[in-house]
C-alpha cells in the first residue's frame, strides 16, 4: 500500500515536468544547441518538433539541415569511417581533425580487405536514405513568402536570410546528389584498395595494370537504379529553374544562401538552356541551343546498355592509347564530337600514347604510314636497323590527330621506326637558321615546321615592328606571277607574326611586308622572297604555312558614307570569289560607335543579302569579310549614319 501511494505521488509530481512541448519550443531548444555546437542534440529537438508539427516550415528545414550534419555520427557511418582509417576522435563538424594515417608522401595505408565497393554501399544504404528525407522536409516549405534569419552563431560563419528560392535550390542539389549516387551505385567497383596500395608500393601501379587486373571494373553491377537516376534528373532540373526564376527576381539587397551574380546572368542562361535541352533529350535526340554543332540524347545513359568500362580507350602504363577511343558518340550520349576533339581533351589530364595507325602504302622505293598523334604535342621519328641503336630522323608538332610518314627505304636490308614524344625537348627546327631555310616550290601546298628549339639569329631584332623576343624560321619562295598574294600562318595557340624580305643574305634583307597571322603583298613574278615566321614570347608550336590568292569580296550595299532615318531597314549585302580555291566564310558585322550590341552574322555562303531591320540612331562600323580554304581573308570596312527621325 504504501509503495502504490509513493509511487502516485511521484507521477502527481511529475507531471509539470513531463508535460509535452510545442514545436516551436523545440525549435528554439535546437537552435540554442546549435549556437552550443551541440549538433546531435539540436537535431532530436527539430525531429521532436516536426513529429508535433509535420508541416512546420522552419522546424523542417533546420531538421532537413541537422539530418545532414549529423550523418557521421549514425552508426553505420562511423564504424565506416573507422573502418576506411579515420580515428573515431576529432570527428567534430565544427571542427574535423580526423585524418587517415599516411605514408612520408602523404598517400593514406589502406586497411586490409577494403574493397571500393563498399564506399558505393554506403552512399546507397545510409546517405541516399538521408538525401531523400532531408528533400521531404524542405518540400514541407510550400509558402514563396517563406524566410528563415540564421544568425552567425548557429551556422558558425555569417548570418543569413534563407528564403523559399534558397529552399528549392537545396532541394535541387538534393536531387542532383540523389542521381549521382544511384548512377555512382550502378557501377561495379569491385577493386581491393590494399592491393592497389601493393602495386602502388611496389612501383607497378598504373591505369593499365588495374584494368587489367580487375576486367570487370567499372562494367555495371546492376541497372535496377537506373529509372530512380533519371527520376532524381528530372526533378533536380525543375528545382533548379524554379529556384533561378525565384532568385533572379528577388531583392538583391539581403545576404541570402544563394546569391544573384549580375555578371554571371550569361552563362546561368546558358545553363538553365541546356538544362532544358538535356531533359527534353531523355526522350529524343535534341540539338543544343547554345552550340548547334552539337545534338544530345541523354536517354542513351539511362538505358543501361553502355557501361563507362565500353567506353574506355586503351591505356599503356597511365597514357592512353591515340586512336583508340571506342566511341566518340560515348554510347549515343552527343554527336559532333570528332575523334580529335575528344582525345585533346583527354590529353589535358592524361599522357597521350601515339599509335602506328593501320594503313601503308608504298610507292616504288618509298612508303607510307600515318602515326596517330596528340595535336600540340611535338614528336621525333626515330630510325633503327637493329632495335637496340636507334637516330633521330626527323621531328615535328603536330597539327593534326594524325601525321603521314614517307621514307625511303633503299639499300637497308632492314629498317625499323619509332615515335617518341618530346613535348618540352623538341631539337630546334631544320629551317631554324636562315642559311637552312626550307624551300616553297608551289602555292596552295602546304609546309610545315615548328618554332620550339629555334634561335634567334643576329639582325633579327631589327626588322619586326611587334619583336616580342621570340623564335624565328625561315622559308624561301620564288613567286610564278605578278599580282596580289597572301602568306598565311596556323596552328598556334596566337598568332605568328611574318615578314617578307627580298635579298639574298641575313644582314641585306629588305623588308616589304609585315603582319600576324596572313600578310598579303603585291609579288612579281620570277622574284625570289624570303619568309620569316617569328612565335610570340613563348607562344611557340606547329606551324602550317601555305601561300595563296586571297579572295575578292565586293559589298553591294550599303555604300561607304549613306545616311539613313531611323528606324532604319537596311540591306547589307556582299559576294566573294576566290581565284585559286572556294569562300570558306563570309561574315558582316556592324556597331554603334561608342556602344554595342550591333550585328554579327556568318554564312558558309559565297554570297549573302540580309535586313538589317529597326535601327536606331547613331553612327555606325560595318565590317564585311570573305575567307577562302586556305584562310586568306579580305575585308572592307563601310561607315553609315542613321539620323533621328524630324
Amino acid at each position: 500500500m504504501k509503495t502504490k501511494l509513493l509511487i502516485l505521488l511521484l507521477t502527481i509530481a511529475g507531471v509539470p515536468m513531463l508535460s509535452a512541448q510545442t514545436a516551436d519550443a523545440y525549435v528554439t531548444q535546437g537552435r540554442s544547441y546549435l549556437a552550443a555546437t551541440n549538433i546531435v542534440a539540436a537535431n532530436n529537438s527539430f525531429s521532436n518538433a516536426v513529429a508535433l508539427s509535420p508541416n512546420d516550415q522552419v522546424a523542417n528545414v533546420f531538421y532537413a539541415a541537422t539530418r545532414l550534419l549529423v550523418l557521421p555520427n549514425q552508426p553505420a557511418i562511423s564504424n565506416f569511417l573507422s573502418r576506411i582509417g579515420l580515428p573515431q576522435t576529432n570527428r567534430n563538424i565544427y571542427n574535423w581533425r580526423a585524418k587517415p594515417v599516411t605514408d612520408a608522401n602523404g598517400i593514406p595505408f589502406v586497411p586490409p580487405g577494403l574493397n571500393a565497393r563498399e564506399f558505393t554501399e554506403i552512399l546507397r544504404t545510409n546517405i541516399l536514405q538521408t538525401l531523400i528525407a532531408a528533400d521531404a522536409n524542405l518540400a514541407k516549405v510550400i509558402d514563396t513568402n517563406f524566410t528563415l534569419l540564421i544568425k552567425s552563431n548557429e551556422t558558425r560563419i555569417a548570418e543569413v536570410t534563407l528564403d523559399y528560392g534558397d529552399v528549392l535550390m537545396l532541394r535541387a542539389m538534393l536531387k542532383a546528389a540523389e542521381y549521382l549516387t544511384y548512377t555512382i551505385y550502378s557501377w561495379k567497383l569491385d577493386a581491393q584498395l590494399d592491393m592497389i596500395r601493393y602495386l602502388y608500393d611496389t612501383k607497378q601501379l598504373s591505369i593499365e595494370r588495374v584494368l587489367m587486373d580487375y576486367p570487370s571494373l567499372l562494367t555495371f553491377a546492376t541497372t535496377n537504379d537506373l529509372d530512380s537516376a533519371r527520376q532524381a534528373f528530372i526533378e533536380g532540373v525543375s528545382l533548379y529553374m524554379k529556384a533561378s526564376q525565384f532568385i533572379r527576381s528577388r531583392s538583391t539587397n539581403v545576404t541570402r544562401l544563394f546569391n544573384y551574380d549580375a555578371g554571371k546572368a550569361d552563362d546561368e542562361e546558358k545553363f538553365r538552356l541546356t538544362l532544358i535541352d538535356l531533359t527534353n533529350s531523355l526522350v529524343s535526340a535534341v540539338t543544343l541551343n547554345i552550340d548547334t554543332n552539337y545534338t544530345v540524347f541523354l536517354g542513351s545513359h539511362f538505358n543501361g546498355k553502355h557501361s563507362p568500362r565500353s567506353l574506355i580507350p586503351t591505356f599503356r602504363g597511365n597514357g592512353y592509347v591515340l586512336g583508340t577511343i571506342p566511341d566518340v558518340t560515348f554510347g549515343g550520349l552527343i554527336y559532333g564530337l570528332t575523334n580529335d576533339m575528344v582525345e585533346m581533351f583527354i590529353t589535358r589530364y592524361l599522357s597521350p600514347v601515339p599509335s602506328i595507325y593501320p594503313f601503308l602504302g608504298t610507292f616504288g622505293e618509298q612508303f607510307q604510314f600515318n602515326f596517330n598523334v596528340a595535336k600540340g604535342r611535338g614528336y621525333v621519328i626515330q630510325v633503327s636497323t637493329n632495335l637496340l641503336n636507334w637516330s633521330d630522323y626527323s621531328a615535328f608538332v603536330a597539327l593534326e590527330g594524325r601525321h603521314q610518314f614517307t621514307d625511303n627505304a633503299a639499300g637497308f636490308a632492314r629498317r625499323f621506326y619509332r615515335l617518341v614524344d618530346r613535348t618540352g625537348n623538341m631539337p630546334p627546327p631544320a629551317n631554324d637558321l636562315f642559311e637552312n631555310r626550307a624551300v616553297i616550290t608551289k602555292m596552295n601546298s602546304p609546309v610545315t615546321s615548328y618554332t620550339y628549339g629555334a634561335s634567334r639569329e643576329p639582325f633579327e631584332t631589327n626588322w619586326s615592328s611587334w619583336y616580342y623576343g621570340g623564335h624565328t624560321i625561315w622559308w624561301t619562295w620564288t613567286s610564278p606571277l605578278s599580282g596580289d598574294v597572301a602568306v598565311v600562318t596556323t596552328g598556334g595557340e596566337a598568332d605568328y607574326a611574318i615578314i617578307i624580305f627580298t635579298g639574298s643574305s641575313i644582314s641585306d634583307l629588305n623588308k616589304i611586308a609585315e603582319g600576324w597571322g596572313c600578310v598579303r603583298f603585291n609579288a612579281q613574278a620570277g622574284v625570289t622572297y624570303q619568309l620569316s615566321v617569328q612565335s610570340c614570347w613563348f607562344y611557340d608550336g606547329g606551324v602550317k604555312l601555305v601561300i595563296t590568292r586571297p579572295p575578292s569580296l565586293l559589298v553591294v550595299s550599303p555604300p561607304d558614307g549613306a545616311s539613313f532615318i531611323e528606324p532604319a531597314n537596311i540591306t547589307l549585302s556582299a559576294s566573294a570569289s576566290d581565284p585559286d580555291g572556294q569562300i570558306k566564310e563570309m561574315t558582316v558585322f556592324a556597331y554603334p560607335f561608342g556602344g554595342w550590341p550591333g550585328l554579327d552574322f556568318k554564312t558558309t555562303s559565297n554570297t549573302f543579302s540580309l535586313q538589317w531591320t529597326n535601327v536606331a540612331s547613331g553612327k555606325y562600323y560595318i565590317q564585311f569579310s570573305a575567307k577562302d580554304d586556305s584562310g586568306a581573308e579580305e575585308r572592307i570596312v563601310r561607315y553609315i549614319e542613321v539620323r533621328p527621325h524630324e
